[in-house]
């Protein structure tokens, strides 16, 4: 998402990622100079908590999460530039969730939100949630891990994540983009 991100934000446009798996960092990154080097220019992605955001860059124009929150997270929001807008998927861990436009008032005073409709997506996790087994094999909607990928995140992987993860071609996707420009 970071590069697709960047490709909309244009040449002068900057965009933050957080990842919470250390190792999706650096592969997201990797598989972002395959496709075009200039972009790295751009973007910048940090080992994190989706829950925390990117506070040292924001305010942000655009924060989009890739996977669902239990609600707008707090932190996160408040690094919303006035005038700027959020798109996240809200519900919990095992419903369908609402796709969620967060728009921050010109006065910083609050935020409208507004509903979307109904969509499905994997949960955000974080930093703080439990460690998934190591052998194991996550299927969620066509998004997964093998066991080999499983045992070499065991330390960090957290649960399902808004990643598609194949390691035949290491292409990696990660989960919160924050968009300025």
């Amino acid at each position: 998402m970071c590069a697709c991100f960047a490709k909309l934000a244009g040449p002068t446009g900057k965009v933050f990622g957080v990842e919470h798996v250390k190792e999706l960092v650096e592969a997201s990154k990797v598989n972002i100079a395959k496709c075009d080097p200039n972009l790295l220019d751009q973007i910048q992605i940090k080992h994190g908590d989706g829950f925390e955001g990117w506070e040292e860059n924001g305010p942000y124009d655009c924060i989009y999460f890739g996977a669902a929150a239990p609600e707008v997270p707090p932190k996160v929001l408040a690094q919303l530039k006035p005038g700027g807008r959020m798109l996240l998927p809200i519900g919990g861990r095992t419903e369908f969730h609402t796709l969620t436009q967060v728009d921050a008032n010109e006065d910083g005073s609050k935020a409208v939100v507004k509903s979307l409709g109904s969509v499905r997506f994997t949960p955000l996790t974080g930093l703080h949630f439990i460690t998934v087994p190591p052998k194991l094999t996550i299927f969620l909607m066509g998004i997964f891990t093998t066991p080999d990928l499983a045992d070499q995140l065991s330390g960090t992987h957290r649960g399902g994540r808004s990643y598609i993860a194949d390691t035949g071609e290491g292409k990696y996707f990660n989960t919160i983009n924050f968009l300025y420009h």
